[in-house]
């Protein structure tokens, strides 16, 4: 099932969320009289109306990564408006496409985020030493995104003080769907907490829950007896 998003990592991103979200439709289809072409159509339709959202607005996208953004943001809208037309369950709808984001590339951010605490010994001094993390979260979202850092004696803080995936949602008239966007990072984020290594990550703000800026924090903690995760995400759940 093939998208035309302009760049070959957005078009393969979109193969696969379309494969995750056929995966989580299967139970809702399994006993129902023509179930898989039901569920087929559907997806056909998502698909179809993912790329009229993309298209209205592609000639003004400013960089390739803005293509991935878009692209991104377009599937996550249309499986959602078309998913809760159909079950007439807002809740459902939200529950299956997030379900669906959360597993598309979610070994490859956790691999990354492996290879980075194997590189460093004491992350929170290799952020802070360098704008490496700053540099390459511009260099993979590109212009349409904003990204600062913090440095202060507790730790090195990320911050995203622009979000496309945000305002795109707002210009579709549905911002709360962007938490369900922002939770993808927990993917990495988990695995930092659980790494055997004196770091723990934070995000107590975030431009979807009504901040000025997303801020991830990279926190010194060499006990990691506290198993509570402080995340603005999983403490304002939306729906």
């Amino acid at each position: 099932m093939s998208v035309a998003f302009g760049t070959v990592a957005a078009n393969a991103w979109g193969k696969k969320f379309l494969r995750k979200l056929s995966s989580e439709l299967d139970a809702h289809y399994a006993n129902e009289t023509r179930g898989r072409q039901k569920k087929q159509e559907m997806l056909d339709r998502i698909r179809d109306t993912a790329q009229q959202l993309f298209d209205e607005g592609k000639g003004t996208l400013p960089d390739r990564q803005a293509h991935m953004i878009r692209g991104t943001c377009s599937l996550v809208l249309a499986a959602y408006r078309i998913i809760k037309d159909q079950s007439q369950n807002q809740q459902q709808a939200f529950t299956l496409v997030k379900a669906a984001f959360q597993r598309t590339y979610q070994g490859q951010g956790k691999f990354m985020m492996r290879l980075l605490l194997w590189a460093s010994r004491d992350l929170v001094k290799t952020l802070s030493s360098s704008e490496r993390l700053k540099r390459w979260s511009q260099s993979m979202y590109g212009s349409s995104m904003g990204f600062d850092q913090a440095v202060d004696a507790d730790g090195y803080t990320l911050i995203v003080n622009r979000c496309a995936f945000h305002q795109f949602f707002v210009d579709h008239d549905e911002p709360l769907l962007t938490p369900l966007v922002c939770a993808w990072d927990r993917n990495w984020m988990d695995v930092v907490d659980n790494a055997n290594r004196p770091v723990r990550v934070e995000r107590p703000t975030t431009i979807s829950t009504g901040a000025d800026a997303c801020r991830f924090r990279f926190v010194r903690d060499n006990d990691k007896t506290n198993p509570s995760k402080h995340d603005v995400i999983l403490q304002n759940r939306n729906r």
